[in-house]
């Protein structure tokens, strides 16, 4: 959302702006989840979780599970993000 809420559109550039704004924008955000990616080898939930065929309420479950465990890495998921993301931000700037 930080990266969208920097670089993302106003609405009101011309079509060149827009296109050049939303291009900048979708750059440092794919670089952001192939970042990600590369750390981690995925990037959505359900498969973080090891949980890819899982329903919403099973991912849950198996979130609680994990967390019951100590064996949730959510918390490391965000830290990890918002460092990285301020750190493109930063480079960006």
């Amino acid at each position: 959302m930080s990266i969208g809420l920097l670089y993302g559109t106003e609405g009101d550039e011309s079509p060149e702006g827009f296109d050049e704004k939303r291009l900048r924008e979708r750059k440092i955000t794919l670089e952001l989840i192939e970042e990600f990616q590369a750390r981690w080898e995925e990037v959505s939930c359900r498969d973080l979780l090891g949980c890819p065929g899982c329903t919403p309420e099973e991912r849950a479950k198996r979130g609680e599970e994990l967390r019951a465990r100590g064996e949730s890495h959510c918390d490391e998921y965000v830290d990890w993000t918002a460092v990285k993301t301020l750190e493109m931000i930063q480079k960006s700037l």
